[in-house]
């Protein structure tokens, strides 16, 4: 029998946490430079971006006709609205070319560039080790159609060139939290592997769907500001007879050959 694996992507294959703070950043100063002594603090021109970003959040696209959620035109739009909103705020009339600026700054966040620079150290070597082995191997990562396949396309472009063959890789994309029946589903297709293994950074989320139907856990977790303090509490009470952490990928290729 040959092993599978499951991947979490976003901050497990790829690094995620700053790919909006750049461009944040950018068009904060497009703001200021735009409204001059009339803007707002920085710190305010962000804090009013982020509580205009959650509310748009299960507005309508009008372009669209659906729920923004985590679509790609949801952040430079959010942007654009928090430049409309300073402005109406200080009765000064917003501008066309700034708004295009800004969305334009925005549309930075997805850059296929930025993405193949977020590729974690070791995530191809890995890849390619354990489709050469012919181990089961699938993607599972929630969040908007569009977003998630240029970051995978992207991902997938830089193991073909280091001789990774892609194509036996099997790729999920959902829209919401992750499930048992995901994990099921994915180890039901690829009935020749056993045991299964998944491998993320969110515990909760990425890990403990997949121990409910038989997985072991890599848990691989990102110590990002948000966490701190967080990641002791969740060791203490993980499931460590089916789960392990690590703090790096190639820890998986060192005990490899270990694996039950």
């Amino acid at each position: 029998m040959y092993k599978g694996f499951v991947f979490d992507l976003d901050d497990t294959l790829m690094d995620n946490v700053h790919d909006y703070s750049e461009p944040i950043l950018d068009a904060t100063k497009l703001i200021i430079d735009a409204v001059g002594y009339r803007a707002p603090h920085v710190v305010q021109i962000i804090n009013m971006y982020q509580e205009i970003d959650l509310s748009r959040r299960k507005q309508i696209d009008p372009t669209t006709g659906t729920h923004y959620g985590y679509s790609k035109r949801r952040f430079p739009g959010s942007l654009v609205e928090t430049y409309r909103a300073i402005c109406q705020k200080v009765d000064w009339p917003p501008l066309e070319e700034i708004e295009k600026e800004i969305w334009a700054v925005g549309l930075n966040a997805f850059s296929e560039v930025r993405y193949a620079r977020n590729i974690k150290r070791s995530a191809v070597e890995l890849l390619r080790f354990l489709v050469d082995s012919k181990d089961g191997v699938a993607i599972l990562t929630k969040g908007d159609l569009e977003v998630q396949k240029t970051k995978i396309d992207c991902l997938f472009k830089v193991c073909r060139e280091r001789g990774c063959n892609t194509a036996k890789i099997q790729v999920r994309i959902v829209d919401t939290e992750k499930t048992v029946s995901d994990f099921s589903e994915i180890k039901q297709s690829m009935p020749e592997c056993d045991p299964w293994y998944v491998v993320g950074n969110d515990y909760h989320k990425d890990i403990e769907p997949a121990l409910e139907v038989g997985f072991y856990g890599f848990w691989i977790p990102v110590e990002t500001w948000e966490s701190l303090g967080k990641i002791q509490e969740i060791k203490n009470s993980m499931n460590k007879g089916r789960c392990n952490d690590y703090d790096a990928l190639d820890k998986i290729l060192a005990i490899y050959d270990a694996l039950p």
